[in-house]
């Protein structure tokens, strides 16, 4: 059962673009190594609200302290423990 600090956690921005970009993921059946670059990341984030457009950054830079994804050079690439996550 959740507590009320994870539901609460759940609506913050940064939360938010977390989910929308593993929602990305997890819609086109990524695999390690899988990568979601700029013109992804534009094409999903344009009906975000602007606090969660605001979080992005923030958000990318968790998923990644989280070793969901790591910094390609033009994108965010999946992982191991990220396919483990969405799986």
């Amino acid at each position: 059962m959740e507590t009320s600090t994870n539901i609460a956690q759940k609506d913050t921005p940064i939360q938010k673009a977390k989910e929308i970009m593993i929602n990305w993921y997890i819609k086109n059946n990524s695999k390690a190594g899988a990568m979601l670059n700029s013109n992804d990341l534009m094409t999903i984030f344009m009906q975000a609200d602007d606090d969660t457009l605001d979080a992005m950054e923030d958000a990318m830079d968790e998923l990644m302290s989280d070793g969901i994804v790591t910094d390609g050079e033009t994108g965010l690439v999946l992982t191991e423990k990220g396919v483990e996550l969405i799986g």
